[in-house]
């Protein structure tokens, strides 16, 4: 079940990561667990405990004692910026000490005023970093695979005593690792999330997120607000991205909590999406001045914004300003595949036009005019037809409805025939457009 060539550069938090990847592997937390599920919890035991041995504490103690060499390089680098009199530059090194000491870590990427001699410093402490990285990676596989192997086993005993629903649940922890793993491995190796494209679903609790589809690799977080980084935190033991999804109701409360929420998992959270700004009467300028707090806070996180694609029917006019990093546009009421390409045909080209450039995803809601949301009447085929309209457009990702029940509306997990045309005939990468096209 395992890929080999576990990635090279491993997330900081690959310990939380690979001992939780699962919630099927702690379902011996139950208060009456069944045998196989007291074993499975065994098994996840013994492996943290291994793991903690022989990969954690060595990478910890390695990455503390770079954090120290790089904190007293920017000492030095302070003090003799300040001999020669340079505010400026002395105050540059002394954030930067503080960066390390929050546990915010160097920025992936250096912003076009970064001095040249701390270009310099952060670049020999990636280079240094990626290689405890990739020593912990490579310590980490062997484990890794003695896990899967253990598991393996037990699922072939569970199956030649023809207890094959016992065994289905040892390979459903199987499938459940092996997934992780893969999306671990993609984030190890620093690549570029939406390299592969965006495939998301909404989602208000974190039990949830066991149900997610194998090609699905976002979270779009709506429960922050009650339940803080729960969501975040089953994300990030699978392997998931996130963004912080809020309204213009909750505006107040996503500058509050959301933005330190996201600056403190920035490993996890790409950002923050606001749903529905100009519906709900906001103007460009109040886009402007929320992206600009959202870059100031962390220039890494992204700020997204959700259009609904043609609001009371009419075409939005107004402009998406450029503090906004991509572009949502969200498809209502639209239950059947018909439905969906009218839309795309009506709407698409002019959002498309708006973004001048910034990555589009495209959005097919839940909510409905019925209590139960659009869920219960979707015809086979739309959800596949979303595809259609992202790959036609050129958009980069989607994000397809909610998973779990919120307010009455029921999510994609109740209707089974949707989450199976996601699981069998969705992909996360948007096909390319032929040469010539539109």
């Amino acid at each position: 079940m395992l890929q080999s060539g576990f990635g090279s550069n491993a997330m900081k938090t690959l310990l939380t990561l690979i001992l939780c990847l699962s919630p099927l592997l702690l379902v011996a937390q139950a208060n009456n667990p069944t045998e196989v599920e007291a074993r499975l919890a065994v098994l996840q035991s013994d492996f943290q405990t291994v793991f903690q041995q022989s990969v954690t504490f060595s990478h910890e103690v390695a990455v503390g004692d770079l954090n120290l060499k790089f904190q007293g390089a920017l000492d030095r680098a302070q003090e003799d910026a300040a001999r020669r009199g340079d505010l400026d530059s002395a105050v540059v090194y002394r954030e930067e000490k503080t960066r390390i000491t929050e546990s915010k870590g160097v920025p992936d990427q250096d912003a076009p005023d970064t001095p040249s001699p701390l270009r310099q410093l952060r670049a020999t402490y990636r280079t240094a970093k990626a290689k405890l990285d990739a020593d912990r990676a490579a310590a980490a596989e062997p484990l890794l695979k003695a896990q899967d192997q253990k598991l393996a086993d037990y699922q072939t005993l569970l199956t030649t005593q023809n207890r094959l629903d016992d065994a289905l649940k040892v390979k459903a922890a199987r499938d459940a690792l092996g997934t992780s793993l893969q999306r671990l491995s993609a984030a190890a190796t620093g690549a570029d999330p939406a390299a592969d494209g965006y495939l998301g679903h909404l989602v208000w609790s974190p039990k949830v997120l066991a149900q997610f589809p194998k090609e699905s690799n976002l979270v779009i977080d709506m429960g922050w607000i009650d339940g803080g980084d729960a969501v975040i935190q089953e994300a990030k033991r699978l392997g998931l991205k996130v963004i912080l999804g809020f309204s213009g109701e909750t505006l107040d409360a996503a500058e509050r909590t959301a933005i330190p929420l996201a600056v403190a998992n920035h490993d996890v959270v790409l950002g923050l999406m606001w749903r529905g700004p100009y519906f709900a009467g906001f103007t460009p300028a109040d886009l402007t001045a929320f992206g600009n707090k959202v870059h100031q806070a962390m220039p890494k996180l992204q700020f997204w914004g959700a259009f609904v694609e043609k609001p009371r029917g009419r075409v939005q006019t107004l402009p998406v300003p450029p503090e906004v990093d991509a572009i949502v546009v969200i498809s209502f009421f639209a239950p059947s595949p018909d439905e969906v390409q009218q839309k795309a045909a009506d709407t698409l080209p002019g959002w498309m036009s708006k973004a001048n450039g910034r990555p589009v995803l495209l959005e097919w809601t839940a909510s409905g005019r019925k209590p139960a949301g659009l869920v219960p009447e979707t015809q086979p085929g739309t959800l596949t037809a979303m595809q259609t309209a992202r790959d036609e457009a050129g958009a980069v990702g989607l994000i397809l409805g909610q998973l779990g029940e919120n307010d009455g509306i029921v999510g994609l997990d109740e209707k089974r025939e949707l989450l199976t045309e996601i699981k069998e005939k969705i992909t996360r990468k948007p096909a390319a457009k032929p040469k010539g096209g539109p």
